[in-house]
């Protein structure tokens, strides 16, 4: 997983796991928001599936001050086989952004 600061928003994004799966099952991703703020912030997140050319919807959540929320993402479609890069995103923060991999076999 790589973390990179954000600059402006007190968040981080990590945690960004997939689930190593059998070619044919629903994938599933998810990642944890975390807020080193003293406000609630609310924030939109964007999830991309980058071999498999996947952008599935976006998920908005507020995060408590000092807190964190874990986001999910899941889909049906068929994945090929291979490891997948998963990169995890802040609209509302430049550079706010992490990464993660998962297998389909």
């Amino acid at each position: 997983v790589q973390v990179l600061p954000s600059r402006g928003l007190p968040l981080l994004i990590t945690d960004v796991k997939g689930a190593d799966i059998e070619w044919g099952r629903p994938w599933r991703v998810t990642a944890i928001v975390r807020s080193h703020g003293a406000e609630p912030i609310g924030v939109t997140v964007r999830c991309a599936l980058l071999e498999a050319r996947r952008f599935p919807a976006a998920k908005r959540a507020l995060v408590p001050p000092g807190g964190a929320v874990t986001l999910e993402w899941t889909g049906d479609d068929c994945l090929e086989k291979g490891e997948h890069t998963v990169r995890v995103s802040a609209e509302q923060g430049r550079g706010l952004t992490a990464t993660g991999s998962f297998a389909v076999r």
